[in-house]
């Protein structure tokens, strides 16, 4: 009876709890302008481990994110990201979802761009200031190595050993 008991142990599972958190860095620049085709690269960043001191995620584990956005347009409008974890792998080999996103704006320009449009467009300079509506704003980026920290396991799991 002792023996059937160790080695039920041997298969225990080691809970993973929704809310445990976790770093996810990014391995690759992303910018606003070049969004189509694109899919950025992330890994967990450090070992997740349960209580025990038991790895459940591993460190280097690719990260699937989601990522929307839109590049900078005319009239000043500046680009935008963002980013969304969607899921990883755990040691056992199941797909974990996860929770956490980082987004990022380009400057705008839309002062600028309608200021002097408008202002120019208005008075001698038709032709010219109109065509200063057609300024851009600045494309949004999220360089290589960037970090993000509030990413959490979505649902509670059970890890086998």
């Amino acid at each position: 009876m002792a023996g059937a008991m160790m080695n039920l142990s041997v298969f225990a599972a080691t809970p993973l709890e929704r809310g445990k958190g976790l770093s996810v860095r990014i391995t690759s620049n992303i910018d606003s302008k070049h969004l189509k085709g694109r899919t950025p690269s992330a890994i967990v960043d450090n070992d997740v481990k349960a209580s025990d001191g038991t790895v459940l995620i591993k460190r280097g584990t690719p990260v699937e994110l989601q990522l929307n956005g839109k590049k900078a347009r005319g009239c000043g409008k500046a680009g935008y990201l963002d980013i969304s974890c969607i899921s990883t792998t755990s040691t056992d080999g199941q797909t974990i979802a996860l929770n956490g996103n980082v987004n990022a704006e380009g400057d705008s320009k839309k002062g600028v761009a309608l200021g002097l449009g408008l202002g120019l467009g208005l008075t001698f300079l038709f032709p010219i200031g109109f065509a200063l509506l057609a300024i851009k704003g600045k494309n949004a980026t999220i360089p290589a190595n960037t970090v993000i920290n509030n990413v959490f396991v979505a649902n509670d799991y059970s890890i086998e050993q």
